[in-house]
Parts: structure tokens; sequence; C-alpha cells
């Protein structure tokens, strides 16, 4: 339950990053960001910028060149003990 709402929190955030309605419906864990819900690389850090706003954390370099996919996203949240 705790993986859903945190899910539903990340697709809210890349949404705002997201011009494609259906991309947004679509969203699965394995979407990859820049593939799938085509988000360039110039995008990732106002998407970083997002979740470290709505957190309040600090995402490192070395995390964000692990973001490749809503699953990775959310293993570094997780990894950052955040909650929803």
């Amino acid at each position: 339950m705790k993986d859903e709402k945190l899910f539903e929190k990340v697709k809210e955030l890349l949404a705002s990053n997201i011009d494609d309605e259906s991309l947004i419906q679509n969203m699965e864990l394995d979407s990859s960001l820049t593939k799938d819900l085509d988000i360039n690389s110039a995008y990732i850090i106002d998407v970083v910028l997002d979740f470290e706003e709505a957190f309040g954390i600090e995402i490192s370099d070395d995390m964000v060149t692990k973001m490749e996919t809503v699953e990775d996203i959310m293993n570094i949240l997780k990894s950052l003990k955040v909650t929803v």
C-alpha cells in the first residue's frame, strides 16, 4: 500500500514535466523517463528539483545518474527514507 501511494506521488510530480496526457495515464513502474515518458535529459534536473522540494531531501549526482525508470526514482526515494 505504501508503494502505491509513493507511485501516485511520483506520477503526480513527473506529470508536471510531461505534456502528453496519454503518457501520464500509461505510466508504469518500468516506464523509462526518456523513452516512454519523453522527459529529455535537460528536464531531468527539473524533475530532481521537484522531488527535492516536495520531500525536503537532497538527491546526489550519483543517484541522478541512476534515474532511468519510474521504479528507479521510487527506489531512490525509499533509500532516502521518504514517506508519503
